[in-house]
């Protein structure tokens, strides 16, 4: 299978940025789309069997859980090793995260907290206190009692551990920004509601932006922080027309083709105001930071203040869109909200 021309650039950029070689590159990303699109029809036809999926050029892999029906191990088995696992599915660890890292957020002394889970369904939550907080430093010293607390809130098979740390773990970034509001932020993609033209972005963005790229805009719609950091910004009438362009590079736009989720493993890029073009490979899901969950990591920090909304992609498909930073095991890394939200939203990401 051949990559397309966009998705050829990608791995250049690619190869670039992550030191591998092009050749290597290639190879990576060469049938990864069509299993994302795989992974996206497995999540909804079998939502509560479905626990995960990676993408591995050699050996893909699929996650279900214990007592999945033969036919989802049969549609699995058609692109990748289907793994059956004692473990939660996606939505009840998604649902545990959300609800472990709304306890947390409200700790005394509390500046900001990152939650995530990995596929058994142990909770990790990294919790930055406020250095000159006294209630920060009592919470610190009673960390044990904390993370009995949050153990509480949620199923035994979630086990909850949690670390404090006075250094910044995390951001969201609305600093800079092309073509949105007064420059504080990036466009994603262009979309299409029932027969108007409108724009997704990330909800920490302005709601209040009446001109978008010559168009007269008006707020549509939010999405509700559990599910990411995303907002729909539609033409106030019928007159303006949805294009299928986004841009990807400082001076270059591509045609969206599609539109997928991102899937572990899977490498993707992304544009921003500051930073450009560059690219990485998707982490880890299902992570909560500055009040938002449902987020995904790259495996490097490859943005910067003034990204935030703007478009992550893999060639011309729509991936999603930029949310900031956190540390997620230890590193730096940026995160993004899935593609899927704008149809959660009401939308349908133009394209060719």
């Amino acid at each position: 299978m051949d990559l397309t021309l966009e998705e050829t650039e990608d791995a250049l950029v690619y190869a670039r940025d992550t030191g591998v070689s092009v050749e290597r590159a290639e190879k990576e990303m060469t049938g990864q789309e069509d299993f994302a699109v795989l992974v996206d029809e497995m999540r909804e036809k079998y939502t509560s069997d479905f626990v995960d999926a990676e993408w591995k050029s050699s050996s893909p892999e699929i996650i279900l859980k214990t007592g999945a029906p033969k036919t989802a191990i049969d549609l699995g088995t058609e692109l990748a090793d289907v793994i059956i696992l004692d473990a939660p599915n996606e939505v009840e660890r998604l649902k545990a995260t959300e609800t472990v890292h709304k306890s947390a957020q409200n700790l005394d002394g509390m500046e900001n907290v990152v939650t995530y889970a990995d596929i058994s369904g142990e909770i990790s939550v990294l919790a930055q206190i406020e250095a000159s907080s006294k209630k920060s430093l009592r919470s610190l010293s009673n960390s044990s009692d904390v993370q009995n607390s949050l153990n509480e809130e949620v199923p035994k098979e979630f086990p909850v551990t949690v670390s404090f740390v006075t250094d910044n773990i995390g951001e969201v970034e609305i600093r800079g920004g092309r073509a949105y509001g007064n420059k504080h932020c990036t466009a994603a993609f262009s979309l299409t509601i029932a027969g108007y033209a409108a724009v997704s972005t990330a909800e920490h963005c302005s709601n209040n932006v009446t001109r978008y790229d010559g168009a007269d805009v008006q707020k549509y719609k939010s999405l509700a922080r559990a599910k990411g950091d995303a907002r729909i910004v539609r033409a106030k009438t019928k007159t303006y027309k949805a294009t299928n362009t986004f841009r990807f590079d400082n001076s270059r736009d591509r045609i969206a083709t599609g539109a997928s989720n991102p899937v572990n493993g899977s490498a993707i890029c992304k544009y921003g105001i500051t930073t450009g073009y560059n690219c990485s490979k998707v982490y880890k899901s299902g992570i909560c930071s500055s009040g938002y969950c449902n987020l995904h990591a790259a495996e490097k920090y490859i943005s910067k203040a003034g990204d935030s909304g703007g478009p992550w992609f893999s060639g011309s498909v729509a991936k999603g869109i930029h949310h900031g930073v956190a540390t997620i095991d230890g590193k730096s890394r940026s995160l993004f909200t899935r593609i899927g939200v704008v149809k959660d939203m009401g939308g349908t990401v133009k394209v060719k």
